[in-house]
């Protein structure tokens, strides 16, 4: 019984240390998402850093990533920043793809 309960702590604790990552890696790509909407709405410096922040916060809706996609969507379409949600979609892709890479690595 020993050997099941100390199988059952590993993939326990493997759990924790995925769902941690996980959350570090969308945090980074969100905040990578923001940074880039934010130079697309014409945004630097520290308006940038802060139009980052709020996607990030953005994140922790129930909807998560949907209302990321919602916030950054009607502030390019409030200031009539042409791109679509495929490719919206695409581009938060490409940074989750490096988010993990850079959460595996530090």
């Amino acid at each position: 019984m020993d050997g099941m309960k100390e199988r059952a702590d590993a993939f326990e604790h493997k759990f924790m240390i995925d769902e941690e990552l996980r959350f570090k890696a969308n945090a980074q790509r969100n905040r990578m998402i923001g940074l880039w909407a934010a130079d697309l709405l014409g945004k630097t410096g520290d308006a940038a850093d802060q139009y980052a922040k709020e996607v990030v916060k953005a994140a922790f809706h129930p909807d998560k990533e949907q209302h990321v996609i919602q916030k950054i969507m009607q502030d390019f379409h409030a200031t009539n920043v042409s791109i679509n949600e495929a490719d919206l979609r695409k581009k938060m892709a490409q940074l989750l793809k490096e988010s993990i890479e850079r959460v595996h690595n530090s």
